[in-house]
């Protein structure tokens, strides 16, 4: 019995992983757009899945991505793809601000200041004012190398803020924020001096 027993658990651990490496061996090799909110003219200049922050032509680009079952409603699938473009924004201003206050660490007054609480409340405030501008969705059938088939919906939101309105919303953040009012005049300042282009 014991020896019966063994084989059915090696036998169904092996099953599963034979389905789990097949599952991993599937993967999209075409796709085709079946539907968009275009009318199929084609998809917007804005629209990438590969590139969720660019800088051109003095404005940044934030765009965010979600993809659900073919059938979904766009308006619960924007919900991810507009919180995804304000992640990409905040992680932006997080970044910088963090690159600002390490460059300039031994020209601050630092006492008494949770730099990382501080960085943080500032892309939040920042966030306050930055609306979703664009929005976009297409419905596409995947193909994959097995033959089987996949429908999607794919949708993006955009934001889009001149590059001399971000700083002036990171500025006004950081005037806002709960620190000290000499360590806030001096990071307004450096925010116009130290910020770096993506």
């Amino acid at each position: 019995m014991k020896n019966i027993s063994g084989f059915m658990f090696v036998a169904v651990a092996l099953l599963a992983f034979s389905n789990f490496a097949n599952a991993e061996d599937i993967y999209p090799i075409s796709e085709k757009a079946v539907g968009s909110s275009t009318n199929g003219e084609g998809r917007p200049a804005w629209v990438s899945e590969t590139d969720p922050v660019t800088l051109r032509d003095g404005k940044y680009i934030f765009v965010g991505y979600s993809e659900v079952p073919i059938k979904s409603r766009a308006r619960r699938a924007y919900r991810a793809s507009d919180a995804q473009a304000k992640a990409e924004y905040a992680a932006l201003v997080e970044t910088n601000l963090t690159r600002i206050v390490s460059i300039s660490e031994s020209g601050l007054e630092l006492e008494d200041i949770d730099v990382s609480s501080f960085i943080q409340e500032s892309s939040r405030l920042s966030l306050n004012s930055i609306l979703v501008t664009k929005r976009y969705w297409e419905r596409v059938i995947e193909t994959n190398n097995d033959d089987s088939e996949r429908g999607l919906l794919k949708v993006f939101s955009l934001i889009e803020v001149a590059e001399k309105d971000l700083k002036n919303e990171v500025k006004k953040a950081v005037k806002n924020s709960n620190t000290p009012s000499r360590f806030k005049a001096q990071m307004e300042v450096l925010v116009v001096q130290e910020w770096a282009d993506v």
